[in-house]
C-alpha cells in the first residue's frame, strides 16, 4: 500500500482523462499565482490525471458526495479536504468523483424502496413496508467519497479520501427522522442510529425498532445498507445508507409507526497525507476533486551538479642510472 504522501507532481503538459477541466487560475481569492493551473473533476466515476513533466508536487481539493433524503428528513453533507502530495513526472493518477445518493420515497400502499448508492461507496436505504396496506417510507441513499489514487487503482492505493455523507432515515417529518451524518475525518454519526466511520474502523450499525431491522455495519471504502422496515402492523420506516469514505458510515437502523422513525446513515470518514486539514458536514450534491499546481514553485528540485574529481599527481622515484 503506498502510505499518503506530502505532495504530487505534474509534467510540463498535463493530460486529464475524463470530464475534468484544466484550466488556469486567476489572481483573485483562492489562487496561488496567476499562472497557477488547475484540473477539476465533477462528475460521479473515474478519470485519470498525468502529472507533468518537470513537477514534483500538487494540491488536492476533494469534497465528499451528500446524502440522499429520506421520506420526511435530509441526508447528511458530503466531507472536504485540503492536502499536498508528492508525485512523479508522468506518474498516472486516478480520480474518483462520489455521487450523490438517492432520494428516499414513500408509497401507500407499501412497499416503497429505498434511495439508491451513491458512487464510490455509498450504500442503499433500507425498503419500507409490505406489498400492500400499510404505507411505507424509506431512507436516503449515503453519499460517495472522492478520492485520489497513486500507484494503482484499488481502495489500499488512495492518498487523499473525502468521505460522504450518510443517507437520511425515514419519518413522517423532519423532527422524527434521522439525519444523515456528514462525511469528514472520523466520520459524524447519523441523528439516530447509524454510527460515522472512523480512521481504523466503519461506522457502527443502527439498531432497528418494531418491525425494522438492524442497518450494515461500515467496512473499508463503503458504507453500511440502511435498515429495512416491514411494517406489518403499521406504516414502514427504513433507515438511510452509510456514507462511503476511508471506512464507511453504518446504516442506520429501520422502525415502523407504532415505534420509531427509521435512523440516518453516518457519514463515511475522510484521510490524507500529513498536514492535510479536514472540514466536515460541508458539501451538497455530488462530490469534486481539483487538482492544481504552480509551475513557478511546484517543480521538481535541481539535480546537485557533480565535481568531478581529478586524481593528485603521484611522485614516482628516479631508478638506478648505469655507466659504462
Amino acid at each position: 500500500m503506498r502510505s499518503f504522501k506530502k505532495v504530487l507532481t505534474v509534467s510540463s503538459v498535463v493530460a486529464v482523462s475524463g470530464l475534468g477541466v484544466l484550466g488556469m487560475l486567476g489572481t483573485g481569492a483562492g489562487s496561488a499565482s496567476a499562472a497557477a493551473v488547475q484540473a477539476s473533476f465533477t462528475t460521479p466515476g473515474s478519470a485519470t490525471f498525468t502529472v507533468p513533466a518537470g513537477i514534483c508536487s500538487v494540491s488536492v481539493a476533494a469534497d465528499g458526495a451528500a446524502g440522499g433524503p429520506g421520506a420526511g428528513s435530509t441526508g447528511g453533507l458530503g466531507g472536504h479536504v485540503d492536502a499536498s502530495v508528492v508525485v512523479t513526472p508522468g506518474e498516472v493518477l486516478q480520480v474518483n468523483v462520489g455521487g450523490q445518493g438517492g432520494d428516499g420515497t414513500s408509497s401507500n400502499p407499501g412497499p416503497a424502496a429505498g434511495g439508491g448508492a451513491g458512487a464510490n461507496g455509498g450504500a442503499a436505504g433500507g425498503s419500507a413496508g409490505p406489498d400492500g396496506n400499510p404505507s411505507g417510507h424509506s431512507g436516503g441513499g449515503g453519499g460517495g467519497a472522492s478520492d485520489v489514487r497513486a500507484g494503482g487503482t484499488a481502495l489500499a492505493d488512495r492518498v487523499v479520501v473525502a468521505g460522504g455523507g450518510g443517507g437520511g432515515g425515514a419519518g413522517a417529518s423532519s423532527t422524527n427522522a434521522g439525519g444523515g451524518g456528514g462525511g469528514g475525518n472520523g466520520g459524524t454519526p447519523g441523528t439516530a442510529t447509524g454510527g460515522g466511520g472512523g480512521s481504523t474502523t466503519g461506522g457502527a450499525a443502527g439498531t432497528g425498532a418494531g418491525s425494522g431491522v438492524n442497518g450494515a455495519v461500515g467496512v473499508v471504502g463503503v458504507g453500511g445498507a440502511g435498515g429495512d422496515s416491514a411494517g406489518t402492523t403499521s406504516d414502514g420506516f427504513s433507515g438511510g445508507g452509510g456514507g462511503g469514505g476511508l471506512f464507511g458510515g453504518g446504516g442506520g437502523g429501520g422502525g415502523d409507526g407504532g415505534h420509531s422513525a427509521g435512523g440516518g446513515g453516518g457519514g463515511g470518514s475522510s484521510a490524507g497525507p500529513a498536514g492535510a486539514t479536514f472540514q466536515t458536514g460541508t458539501h451538497s450534491g455530488d462530490g469534486a476533486v481539483v487538482i492544481s499546481y504552480d509551475p513557478a514553485t511546484d517543480t521538481c528540485a535541481a539535480p546537485v551538479p557533480v565535481t568531478p574529481v581529478t586524481p593528485a599527481a603521484t611522485a614516482v622515484a628516479a631508478g638506478p642510472t648505469f655507466t659504462g
